[in-house]
């Protein structure tokens, strides 16, 4: 039957497609989920729907305050935590006005450390048994899945057996596995277990649904990491239910740790900056990262000491302290205690790496708060979307699912990932070039475009996003 609207748009000569998935986001990790600010900017790129608890951390379970004094860019939100089980978090966010839709993962360092804190000790019989049922419980609460990721020291060391029970469980449950690997590594490389062909035989003989999220290498040259990437998607979709993310942002944020010799990679801060000190040391780390400093363009997050860094270019921080890049970068270590992160430049996946055979899914990449400055002004979804399928000689048509339908359905997201009637409107409308007019959230208008020509939120304004379980 008919039915009257509360808004007429007008998509004659428009794109009308569905609301993009971002899969592979970690703005929650930087409360982005209470942030409608930044949900507006996930909104301005047509991305209606985030999963977060990616990496292998999420918001929930939380195991304690002591877990917080392990990562700095949550230890400074801790006041918010009125949540330990995933179950209560689900009922917080149900009642959090949200402007795009939300869902989560589980963050397999927030399980661990529940049973034995920031150890990377193999677990008694005991503590594995607590670990599987906390985890069938998180899966009761409606979490999608669960993240790994093993380019952390702690989850390096995890004993095989683990993987696989962790692996079989999700597997059971129907619950979807994202994985973080260190190839060719950034740092050292993983011991046996962590090995691609471990890995696989573990997806294979468990046969979990899984996502490999940020494998590739940015540090190697782009011809290398196309090279590792083509190799990796061909071993991993044969026989395996396996699918990849890109992420579609020019820049990477990666810890300032991985432009720094082994030597350097002390567990002891304080040693770490001892040896910075001294001459000899501080001599072989500028002429070891070099060759990287000119992709180096950003910072993304310090501490709170040098917290007016964030978001400040290279160039500007050569220009203010009248030091050379090596050496601002030497003076972001010292003072960040080792804890700073700086945007790196992405090599370009374009034209056949996103028309794998697999359906790869897109995703936003990390998001610190410089990063959505970074992630607002490019419109990087759109651009990427354009230039990535034309290059391809594919059309729109058979682009857009993969960021869309396709990640809906990896992530048994319900009724969402298509537009039928009886389903969640979440749809956006663009121009040709594909610039972004009109988003719509769960069948709301939440951006619209204004008569100047600039994109914003109706008046009033709905808060029209719901916090999804699986």
């Amino acid at each position: 039957a008919k039915k009257n609207a509360d808004v007429l748009i007008d998509a004659s000569q428009c794109l009308v497609f569905l609301g993009f998935v971002d899969a592979g986001s970690d703005f929650d990790h930087h409360f982005g989920v209470f942030d409608q600010g930044v949900q507006d900017l996930f909104l301005s790129q047509g991305i209606t729907t985030v999963i977060g608890g990616n990496h292998g951390l999420s918001l929930a379970p939380f195991p304690g305050r002591e877990f917080l004094k392990e990562f700095p860019v949550l230890n400074k939100y801790k006041a918010v935590f009125h949540w330990h089980s995933f179950r209560e978090f689900a009922d917080a966010l149900s009642k959090t006005k949200l402007h795009l839709n939300f869902g989560s993962l589980s963050g397999y360092l927030n399980l661990r450390a529940a049973s034995v804190g920031a150890s990377d000790r193999d677990l008694t019989v005991r503590e594995r048994e607590k670990l599987t049922s906390d985890l069938e419980k998180i899966f009761s609460s409606g979490a999608f899945g669960i993240s790994i990721d093993f380019r952390r020291e702690f989850a390096k060391n995890i004993p095989k057996e683990e993987i696989r029970e962790v692996f079989a469980i999700a597997a059971r449950l129907k619950r979807l596995l994202s994985l973080d690997i260190e190839i060719g590594g950034i740092s050292k490389e993983p011991r046996e277990a962590k090995h691609l062909e471990v890995f696989l035989a573990l997806l294979k003989e468990t046969g979990v649904s899984a996502v490999l999220a940020d494998f590739h290498n940015p540090l190697k040259s782009e011809e290398e990491d196309h090279k590792l990437f083509k190799k990796i998607i061909a071993e991993f979709s044969s026989g395996a239910n396996i699918d990849f993310q890109i992420s579609p942002l020019p820049l990477t944020a990666l810890p300032i740790s991985c432009f720094l010799p082994e030597i350097f990679k002390e567990k002891n801060p304080r040693k770490k900056i001892d040896l910075h000190r001294e001459a000899f040391f501080r001599k072989e780390v500028i002429a070891g990262i070099s060759s990287h400093v000119s992709k180096i363009k950003t910072v993304a997050g310090v501490p709170k000491n040098i917290l007016s860094f964030t978001g400040k270019t290279f160039e500007e921080l050569t220009d203010l302290l009248h030091l050379s890049k090596e050496d601002i970068l030497l003076f972001l270590a010292e003072n960040s205690r080792f804890r700073a992160d700086v945007f790196f430049e992405n090599c370009s996946y374009c034209g056949d790496e996103l028309f794998s055979p697999s359906p790869t899914i897109l995703t936003s990449g990390n998001v610190y708060s410089s990063g959505v400055s970074v992630f607002g002004k490019n419109k990087a979804v759109p651009s990427f979307l354009k230039n990535a399928y034309k290059a391809a000689g594919e059309s729109l048509e058979q682009a857009i699912p993969k960021m869309t339908s396709l990640p809906a359905r990896k992530y048994q997201i319900a009724e969402r990932g298509v537009i039928a009637e009886g389903v969640y409107a979440d749809v956006v409308i663009a121009g040709e070039d594909l610039e972004i007019t009109n988003v719509l959230v769960n069948g709301s208008l939440a951006l619209e475009k204004s008569e100047n020509g600039k994109v914003k939120r109706p008046t009033p304004a709905p808060s029209a996003g719901k916090f999804l379980k699986k």
